[in-house]
């Protein structure tokens, strides 16, 4: 309780020192005057942004970086239908996003930020009246060891998908090796959070998400009927970026975001933005992934 206390306190120092240096009253030499939009799809974030009150670590990371962004940008919410529109769209604008993670495709079509949030990795979510998973769908920590293999054990079993969200390279490919029967995709998520309730709701019996961006109910996983699995082959941490559209506009505005997070990257608060609301046996893993990442920049 003291631990979280300690890093609450930091957390709010941490947003009224960057709100007062500054950033964010002058756009930088590299950036256009032109009002700029970046977008983000958890409606959670809505609240942390406009109350600068995150409730995990994630939106924490994320907030310290909104902050420090030039006063031209905009901070807007905009449903996965509508962004993955926009990023399609042929403009010599930039169009942005936070809380994106990395695969190759996409590698391919856009511009990443350096790291700004560090989180728990994907786990393996299912109702608690179901039975425990079979022993010999896990290894010897009590990680599943294949997705697909989960509907050889259950064949009627449905996995619900937030449609269009990558999960990385490695949890992509094992669902694209899932049948179409055993998929429950869903249109217009605004956040992992209503995913676990359709879970709980029996809309589906399992559901991948990221336990971080679960933090508004995770303290009550238990008493809404959920368990967790972590999952075997994947880090765990994951990192979460800024991702662009490929032009002349977004290169010269992701150089201006990664010279804000290289600064964040110093500071302590940078760290207890991180670890905000995380569990004991996380933190090790974290710091050790951000101080991984501090060190290949240097």
């Amino acid at each position: 309780m003291k631990t979280r206390l300690i890093q609450k306190k930091l957390l709010c120092a941490a947003i009224c020192a960057i709100n007062l240096i500054a950033y964010k009253s002058n756009a930088s030499d590299s950036v256009s005057n032109t009002p700029m939009h970046v977008y983000y799809e958890d409606i959670y974030f809505t609240e942390a942004y406009t109350n600068q009150d995150p409730k995990n670590a994630i939106s924490a990371a994320m907030l310290a970086v909104a902050n420090r962004l030039p006063s031209n940008v905009n901070i807007e919410f905009l449903p996965t239908a509508r962004l993955n529109i926009k990023f399609e769209e042929e403009t010599k604008s930039s169009v942005c996003a936070l809380f994106k993670l990395k695969s190759t495709e996409r590698e391919s079509k856009y511009y990443f930020s350096l790291p700004i949030g560090f989180m728990q990795t994907h786990r393996l979510f299912l109702r608690e009246d179901m039975e425990p998973l079979h022993p010999s769908l896990l290894n010897k920590e009590g990680e599943v060891k294949q997705i697909p293999a989960l509907f050889d054990f259950y064949p009627e079993a449905k996995i619900i998908l937030w449609e269009n969200i990558s999960h990385g390279d490695y949890l992509d490919n094992a669902l694209n090796k899932v049948a179409y029967k055993n998929k429950a995709f869903v249109q217009g998520m605004t956040s992992h959070v209503n995913l676990a309730k359709l879970v709980v709701h029996s809309r589906a019996d399992f559901a991948i998400m990221p336990p971080a961006e679960l933090a508004h109910i995770e303290g009550n996983l238990r008493s809404m009927g959920l368990v967790s699995y972590r999952i075997a082959g994947i880090e765990p941490v994951i990192k979460v970026y800024m991702m662009c559209n490929k032009n002349e506009a977004s290169k010269k505005f992701i150089q201006t975001v990664d010279a804000a997070i290289r600064e964040l990257y110093d500071s302590p608060e940078y760290m207890s933005a991180n670890l905000l609301n995380i569990s004991a046996n996380e933190v090790p893993f974290v710091i050790e992934a951000i101080n991984k990442v501090k060190m290949a920049i240097e």
